[in-house]
């Protein structure tokens, strides 16, 4: 090292670095060889410590003489506690004799050091342990505690200055004399005159007036005489499945006077929803039925239903004709009206496009006089369906807002309290909102007429378990909750059983039903919510069922199953064919199918292609007892087609469409996604009423369908179909605009440049002399030569300084 030195010229700066470069390769090396082993810790501290002298001579009085054993955070000889990097570059305590006794011994076998010897040890090269210094200070309580005790010094401070600052007396007019002279001013001045229940006080006599008396008199009146002809009913209709599912149907009922729906006088809404009344006055309704359905209703798996619904959304109506208006604008008001209370997008129902008038799918199911129902003009009937509608907590938080136990408050009394977990009745199979509005006759000759409301609320439950054919299930594990109370409101809350699958399965239910009935050949429990017993208290229910070995019939075959399909292939053409499956078993007689089409205009139905044939052989067609075909018109009118068929046995009913080329503005936001065929809809009246419960068109209350025989009307909806359209590559457009817009863009800037500035010739530059131009050359050459030197003899610094010797 030091005849090198001797041979080469090297400048101070450059030999105290070289020196600090050599100094640490050396310590390197060392330490690359000494591996400290304690035990099962190895300790391998690989990068060079710090040049020892000259950091010990700077850093001695603050390290005094402890130990440096590595190169540490920043490769100086400081102690920190921190957690990145738990092993510091000096020890915590200076070396002692004690100390330095022991790291003799520590060089041994550790098992000769006890335990107090090697805690020693530790602490003489950490000040904390790692769970120590880890462990929360507490600092935020410090830093909080100091910071309540500033505001509210400050809060202290700035009143007593303001106390003493602002101290006043008080002006005249600030008296109670003079306070109430200047009230009796305003009166009588009659400044700024109040309105409302205030302004109906004397203040001479200091009393309301007699007039306000009078109507406040005239409207407890009012108020007795409507609340004896409101009634609300509650009612939950369950039945467990064959297929592991169990079927609840909530429903609530309210009947009124037809009087609210008159305009000339005031109505007082005690149980009838305002809001529903101001609809159907306001567009001159007749009866009204909306539904909004998320999921399909299986009928092979799940027997029939109450009341059947598509999926999606369907609205139909009757208005009355007697109006001013006519049918299509009260339609439209009406969809956008009934979609704003419901927040569904009944809005697209509401031209012509996508609505139609059946001719006998949809008779009124009012009960009226004849006199009042012998008009039946299908003009007067505006049927639509949105198949893609979706379901969700924002239709049904409007919807239950409309019942009477809802409406007043949080909490929600009665039936209607098991809506309130509503993201648990979504997790369902099925999941169906009903509304249903018309008019039922108020005594037995039917002389006078009321106003139905029927609200229902039905979904499908999986309750099965992980154990083979078992299923449990109770209220809080389906709706969250169980039943508060009964609500005051409700003149009949009832939940009814249906124990159908008591002949194949063995069901255990709790509690105990109050009393049974028999419909038909089904037993039926029922629990009165009403009565003395349950009244008050909360009612939780129940249940468990599992298939007996020994059974092997099904009695829940229903009597009619709908399936329907798309065929054919290819974006042109394309048909639908619907199978009708009779149980042949049940019905042994003919009975009456009514089958409904509504087939948007862009699936052009040939008629021709009409074809009605048995399910078992192909080639034997049923010829039809009515056909009703109105065709469509391109972007005017959908088409819509009905059929009567009387059968025995089941049938398949198809037909061929051909698809329509749409305009670019025409597709939705997705048109990959395909467009949908409403449902098909098959109304019928069954002969048997053995195994199901149906709804009558008496009553829509449960109560009075299972106390009288039901007339075996049953509406049934197929499958919606997705069918694709010819489609357009909508990324062509899309390319073309981007294209066309980056060139507008790049020759927007020259073209703006020669449009709107002024060019000129500017001052004449002086020329500059050959001498000095020559001198300028050579002065950039000279600094690229220099650059260029200066990057070679960084890369090569042993080239450097033969150079620099050789000089």
């Amino acid at each position: 090292m030091s005849n090198f030195l001797r041979q080469v010229k090297i400048t101070q700066p450059q030999l105290a670095t070289f020196l600090q470069h050599q100094c640490r390769a050396e310590a390197s090396t060392a330490s690359s060889t000494g591996v400290t082993q304690s035990g099962s810790i190895v300790l391998d501290n690989r990068k060079a410590p710090p040049p020892l002298d000259a950091d010990r001579m700077r850093m001695h009085p603050r390290i005094g003489n402890r130990e440096i054993v590595g190169y540490g955070l920043k490769g100086k000889p400081e102690y920190f506690d921190l957690a990145m990097f738990p092993c510091p570059s000096i020890r915590w305590e200076a070396d002692t004799a004690e100390i330095t006794a022991l790291r003799k011994k520590e060089q041994g076998d550790w098992k000769q050091l006890s335990v107090d010897e090697k805690k020693r040890l530790y602490r003489a090269s950490f000040r904390q342990t790692f769970e120590e210094f880890c462990a929360p200070s507490g600092v935020w309580k410090w830093a909080i505690g100091w910071t309540l005790i500033g505001i509210a010094g400050l809060t202290f401070a700035y009143d007593g200055w303001r106390r003493i600052c602002y101290r006043f007396d008080k002006p005249d007019s600030m008296a109670d004399e003079k306070l109430k002279r200047q009230l009796e001013f305003h009166i009588a001045a009659r400044q700024g005159p109040m309105t409302g229940l205030a302004s109906k006080w004397d203040y001479e006599t200091e009393m309301f007036s007699t007039k306000l008396k009078s109507c406040l008199i005239l409207i407890l009146l009012i108020h007795c005489c409507s609340t004896n002809e409101d009634v609300y009913k509650e009612e939950l209709y369950i039945r467990p499945l064959a297929s592991g599912h169990t079927y609840f149907n909530l429903l609530f009922t309210t009947v009124a006077s037809p009087d609210i729906l008159k305009s000339n006088i005031v109505h007082h809404y005690h149980l009838f929803p305002k809001v529903i009344a101001d609809i159907v006055r306001s567009n001159g309704v007749s009866e009204f039925h909306v539904s909004l359905t998320q999921g399909l209703w299986r009928y092979d798996r799940w027997g029939m239903p109450i009341v059947g619904a598509p999926p999606g959304a369907e609205v139909w109506a009757w208005f009355k004709s007697d109006e001013q208006r006519d049918v299509a604008s009260r339609w439209t008001s009406f969809a956008h009206e009934l979609g704003g209370l419901l927040c569904a997008s009944l809005n697209f129902v509401a031209s012509n496009v996508s609505s139609s008038s059946p001719y006998y799918s949809f008779r009124p199911q009012s009960t009226l006089p004849k006199s009042n129902g012998a008009n039946l003009d299908n003009s007067l009937l505006r049927y639509a369906a949105l198949p893609r509608e979706i379901v969700c907590t924002e239709n049904l938080t409007p919807w239950k807002k409309l019942l009477p136990c809802v409406a007043g408050g949080s909490n929600h009394n009665g039936l209607a309290g098991l809506l309130d977990n509503a993201p648990k009745l979504y997790n369902s199979d099925y999941h169906s909102l009903r509304m249903d509005f018309r008019q039922i006759c108020a005594n037995t000759a039917c002389t006078s007429t009321q106003l139905e409301l029927s609200m229902a609320l039905a979904i499908v439950v999986n309750t099965a378990t992980s154990k083979p054919n078992y299923n449990e299930w109770t209220f809080r594990s389906v709706f969250g909750s169980n039943v508060a109370q009964s609500c005051p409101l409700s003149s009949l809350t009832n939940v009814y059983v249906d124990l159908q699958l008591s002949s194949t399965h063995s069901l255990n239910i709790t509690p105990e039903p109050d009393y049974s009935i028999k419909q038909g050949t089904t037993p039926i429990v029922i629990y009165d919510l009403n009565s003395d017993q349950r009244k008050s208290t909360t009612f939780a229910m129940s249940c468990t069922h599992s298939k007996q070995p020994t059974s092997n019939t099904d009695s829940s075959s229903p009597p009619i199953v709908v399936h329907r399909y798309a065929t054919g292939y290819g974006v042109r053409d394309g048909g639908i064919k619907t199978v009708i499956k009779i149980n042949e078993e049940q019905n042994k007689n003919q009975i009456t199918l009514l089958y409904f089409e509504q087939i948007p205009w862009y699936f052009r139905v040939f008629l021709h292609t009409l074809k009605i044939t048995t399910l078992d052989d192909d080639t034997t067609e049923i010829k039809p007892d009515y056909i009703s075909y109105t065709p469509g018109k391109d972007r005017e009118r959908s088409y819509q087609l009905e059929i009567v068929i009387k059968t025995d046995q089941s049938i398949v009913i198809s037909f061929e469409f051909e698809m329509a080329f749409l305009k670019w503005n025409e597709f939705p936001p997705d048109p990959n996604h395909g467009f949908y065929i409403p449902s098909a809809v098959i109304s019928t009246l069954l002969p048997s009423k053995s195994n199901y419960i149906l709804r009558s068109l008496n009553s829509f209350s449960l109560n009075q369908s299972l106390s009288s025989w039901s007339d075996g009307f049953v509406r049934l909806y197929s499958e919606s179909l997705l069918v694709n359209l010819p489609t357009p590559d909508f990324s062509m457009p899309f390319n073309v605009i981007c294209l066309g817009c980056t060139a507008v863009a790049l020759a927007f800037g020259g073209l703006h440049n020669l449009t709107t500035k002024e060019f000129c010739f500017g001052p004449k530059r002086a020329q500059t002399p050959l001498r000095q131009r020559l001198q300028d050359l050579r002065v950039r050459l000279m600094a690229s030569r220099r650059a260029l030197a200066q990057r070679l003899f960084k890369r090569t610094p042993p080239q450097q300084q033969r150079h620099e010797h050789a000089e």
